[in-house]
């Protein structure tokens, strides 16, 4: 797996992470390698990691220059234009809003052990 891309997801103080996150095969060209957990297995899209819980949302076949979409949904607009705490299940309703009936979209659920570098680097000091 390679991670690429990135930033905080919503606004500056959000707590979230967005990353770009593509399967690489041994010869590292983009393809259906196995991930680092079965759930990942051909998986090429974005994760959006909550740095305070070490949650992640997964997408499938969505890439981190689509986020504007899911920011833009009634889950998670206001939230965002008023810098307000939102949680990983808004992200979750916007997401399946969005692309919930699309058949090459896989939304996955996930939970990271160990700080991730994106956390590190955009909310030091966040991850418990």
């Amino acid at each position: 797996m390679k991670v690429y891309d990135a930033w905080s997801f919503g606004y500056d103080d959000s707590g979230f992470v967005i990353e770009g996150y593509v399967n690489l095969d041994r010869d590292g060209v983009i393809g259906g390698a196995d991930g680092p957990v079965p759930a990942l297995n051909d998986f090429n899209g974005m994760r959006i990691t909550d740095c305070r819980t070490g949650r992640m949302l997964a997408l499938d076949g969505v890439f981190p220059s689509d986020m504007d979409v899911l920011t833009a949904t009634e889950f998670l607009r206001a939230k965002v234009q008023g810098e307000k705490r939102f949680r990983l299940t808004d992200i979750e309703k916007a997401a399946e809003a969005v692309y919930g009936n699309k058949k090459y979209v896989r939304i996955i659920k996930l939970r990271e052990i160990e700080e991730t570098c994106a956390c590190r680097e955009y909310f030091p000091g966040l991850w418990k």
